[in-house]
């Protein structure tokens, strides 16, 4: 019988990039393992638009603190939505206010991530 189940897959957060700010963007660094495969470094560049977006939804102000941990949980969400829909991720991606616009399952995913812990 042959599975047909979408392969699991883990997220590890790593923690936050350095000097990304210059860029304009919140870094999120991530190990990403799947059975049988060697594991990927995953670098979710959120960018300040998206985090102010997010900021804004919630009612939070838009600390550095905050981007920290909003780039947390928009990594570790968009990565799994990413691999799920493609079966692999890039070593780089960037989530953009238009990310948001596209994808208003992934704001509404990561408004309540941010809520739970805040």
């Amino acid at each position: 019988m042959v599975n047909t189940a979408e392969p699991e897959i883990t997220v590890q957060y790593e923690g936050p990039g350095a000097g990304t700010e210059i860029w304009g963007m919140t870094q999120a660094n991530f190990i990403v393992g799947r059975h049988g495969r060697a594991a990927q470094e995953v670098a979710v560049m959120l960018s300040n638009p998206a985090a102010e977006l997010l900021a804004e939804a919630i009612g939070q102000e838009c600390t550095p603190e905050f981007r920290i941990e909003a780039a947390r949980n928009v990594g570790a969400i968009w990565t799994r939505q990413v691999f799920a829909a493609h079966g692999r991720v890039d070593p780089t991606v960037t989530v953009s206010r238009g990310t948001f616009e596209e994808h208003p399952e992934l704001l509404a995913q990561v408004k309540a991530a941010v809520r739970g812990r805040g």
